[in-house]
C-alpha cells in the first residue's frame, strides 16, 4: 500500500511540476508583452491612432454638405452663394461609372440657364472652390471657360468668361430595397 501511495505521489509531483513550468513559460510571455517594446504597448499605440483616423474621417463627414443631399442641389446652392454670383445653372447627370467594388463615381456637367451668360474669373474660381471646399466627396474634373466677347488684336481683353464645368461625386453604391 505504501508503494502504491509513493507511486501516486511521485505522478502527482511530476503533473505539479509540470505545471508549475507551463504557468512559468505563460508568466514569463505576459511579461515580455507587457515590456516597453513588448506586443501590448504597441498594440495599444496601434490602437489609440486608428481612434484617432476614425474620429478625424467622422468629423470629415459630418462637415460634409453634400451627405443625404441630391448633388443638384448642392451644386444649385454653390452657384447662388454671395461669393460666387453665377446664378441659375443647368445640371445634367452623365453615366456613372464602377470605380472599385461598391463605389461609383457620377459625373455631372454645370452650365448657365443664360448660355450667353459670362463672369469674371474670381466667380468662376469661388464657385469651383466652394464646389471642393464643402464637400470631400465632389471633386471638379474639367473646366472650359471661352470669353465672353473677341477682342481687336492690340487692346486688352476683357475678364468675362462662359462657362462649361464638370464635376464627380463619388459614394457607395446602393445595395438592397430602400437603400440610397
Amino acid at each position: 500500500m505504501v508503494r502504491i501511495l509513493i507511486v501516486l505521489l511521485v505522478l502527482g509531483c511530476g503533473f505539479l511540476g509540470w505545471t508549475a513550468y507551463n504557468q512559468q513559460q505563460r508568466l514569463t510571455y505576459l511579461r515580455g508583452a507587457l515590456a516597453a517594446d513588448g506586443l501590448v504597448p504597441k498594440t495599444v499605440a496601434s490602437i489609440q491612432q486608428s481612434a484617432e483616423l476614425y474620429s478625424t474621417y467622422k468629423d470629415r463627414g459630418a462637415s460634409d454638405k453634400l451627405q443625404g443631399e441630391d448633388p443638384r442641389v448642392y451644386i444649385s446652392a454653390r452657384a447662388g452663394h454671395p461669393r460666387v454670383m453665377i446664378g441659375r445653372v443647368d445640371i445634367t447627370p452623365g453615366r456613372e461609372a464602377d470605380v472599385t467594388r461598391g463605389v461609383v463615381d457620377r459625373p455631372y456637367r454645370i452650365e448657365p440657364n443664360d448660355r450667353k451668360a459670362s463672369f469674371n474669373r474670381a466667380n468662376i474660381a469661388n464657385f469651383l472652390y466652394k464646389l471642393e471646399e464643402d464637400s470631400q466627396r465632389v471633386k471638379v474634373t474639367y473646366i472650359d471657360m471661352k470669353p465672353a466677347t473677341k477682342t481687336p488684336e492690340g487692346e486688352r481683353p476683357v475678364d468675362l468668361w462662359q462657362l462649361t464645368a464638370g464635376i464627380s461625386t463619388r459614394e457607395k453604391k446602393a445595395t438592397g430595397p430602400g437603400v440610397r
